[in-house]
């Protein structure tokens, strides 16, 4: 729980008799906690009587946020995140605080030879691959438009009966 925001940190309830503290720059300037918050850290360095113990809220968050994937992984669920940057041969998106890749070959339906997507863009994606201890986290837009573009072909198929006019675009 915070106790106190201060210039030299932000001060933490520990449950010791010194309060925990975490720097200021693991934190958005525009979204410092309130006096009061519950939030999460992680112990960095034990303090004694002269100091206090030193938190990381960043790699609380990231933690969490691996555990999350993880799950999401396993269970195959669309994720929502956005693009970072564009790279050579690709795209950084943000991935609940994170930083996946996600391949050109894997953001457009039959793959695409350049950037469309602009930075702050919000998209949905599957993990294709994942591994904790490189931290690589690998993406897919590819597989969400597949889907969505499966579910809409049904329902035109379902809705399109002998004698009746139904209109589409011819692709192929």
């Amino acid at each position: 729980r915070v106790v106190e925001v201060t210039a030299e940190g932000i001060f933490v309830d520990i449950g010791e008799k010194k309060e925990g503290i975490i720097a200021l720059d693991e934190f958005d300037p525009d979204k410092k906690p309130a006096v009061g918050a519950k939030i999460v850290a992680v112990l960095e360095k034990r303090g004694d009587e002269r100091h206090n113990a030193i938190l990381s809220h960043r790699k609380a968050r990231e933690k969490l946020s691996w555990q999350w994937l993880e799950k999401a992984f396993a269970a195959k669920e669309r994720i929502k995140g956005k693009i970072v940057e564009h790279v050579k041969g690709g795209y950084i998106v943000d991935v609940s605080g994170l930083r996946g890749f996600m391949p050109l070959s894997l953001y457009e339906i039959g793959g695409s030879p350049k950037h469309y997507l602009p930075p702050n863009a919000k998209i949905k994606f599957y993990v294709t691959d994942m591994d904790v201890k490189a931290r690589k986290i690998i993406v897919s837009r590819r597989q969400v438009l597949e889907e969505d573009e499966k579910v809409r072909r049904e329902d035109v198929l379902k809705d399109t009966q002998d004698g009746r006019v139904t209109r589409v675009v011819v692709s192929k």
